[in-house]
C-alpha cells in the first residue's frame, strides 16, 4: 500500500473549488478529472450522498458552512487523488488535498531533490493564487494536522509535515526548519 503526498490548508475564505484542483493539476502536470463529489455528515461518513460532477461553488460553500464535509475523487494523469473541504474552529476552512504516491514514491520521503519541483511548485500556485486568505499550509507525506489557534501548538502537534507556509512573522520555533520569506510569507522547509 502506498501512501499520500498532502496539502493541508487553513483558510478564511474558500476560493472557488476548481482553484483546489487546479493546484493538484499544475503540481503534477497534467489535467485534474473528476469521478465523483459527495458529502457527509461527520468523519464516520454518516449520511454519504453523491452530489453528481456538476455541482456549484455556491451548493459546496452552502453545505460546509452548515457543518457538512465535501469530498471528491479524480486523477491526475494515472494518480489518485481527491480534495476535502469542511469548516473547522473559529471559522476557518480545512482544505486537504492529497495524491497517491503509488507510482511515485520518492514523494514518501522528506524534501529530497527528486521531490523538491513538486514542493516548489505548490508553493507557488498557493502563494499566486490562493495567498490572500491563507493562515497556514502544510504540505508533506501522510499529514496529520490539527489548527488549535496557536501556532507553535500546531507545529508541536502535528507530524508528516516537511513544508510549512505562514504569513510572515508568525512565531515558529524549529531547529530543523529552514526559513525563506517569500511574498508576505515565510516558507520553513525541514533541512
Amino acid at each position: 500500500m502506498s501512501a499520500n503526498f498532502e496539502l493541508k490548508l487553513f483558510v478564511s475564505k474558500l476560493a472557488p473549488y476548481r482553484e483546489y484542483t487546479a493546484l493538484l493539476a499544475h503540481c503534477f502536470n497534467g489535467d485534474f478529472t473528476l469521478s465523483e463529489i459527495f458529502v457527509i455528515d461527520d468523519w464516520a461518513f454518516e449520511n454519504q450522498r453523491n452530489l453528481g460532477l456538476e455541482v456549484s461553488d455556491d451548493e459546496l460553500s452552502s453545505l460546509i458552512n452548515k457543518g457538512k464535509i465535501v469530498f471528491s475523487y479524480g486523477s491526475v494523469k494515472e494518480h489518485s487523488c481527491g480534495v476535502g473541504l469542511c469548516q473547522e474552529i473559529n471559522a476557518l476552512y480545512e482544505i486537504g488535498l492529497w495524491i497517491s504516491s503509488k507510482h511515485m514514491p520518492f514523494l514518501d520521503d522528506n524534501i529530497t531533490s527528486a521531490n523538491e519541483h513538486i514542493y516548489q511548485m505548490a508553493t507557488d500556485y498557493i502563494l499566486k493564487n490562493l495567498h490572500s486568505d491563507l493562515v497556514i499550509c502544510g504540505i508533506g507525506s501522510e499529514l496529520s494536522i490539527s489548527y488549535r489557534g496557536k501556532f507553535e501548538d500546531i507545529i508541536l502537534t502535528s507530524s508528516g509535515v516537511d513544508e510549512w507556509i505562514v504569513p510572515q512573522g508568525t512565531y515558529f520555533t524549529a531547529d530543523n526548519y529552514s526559513k525563506t520569506e517569500l511574498q508576505g510569507f515565510d516558507v520553513w522547509c525541514l533541512k
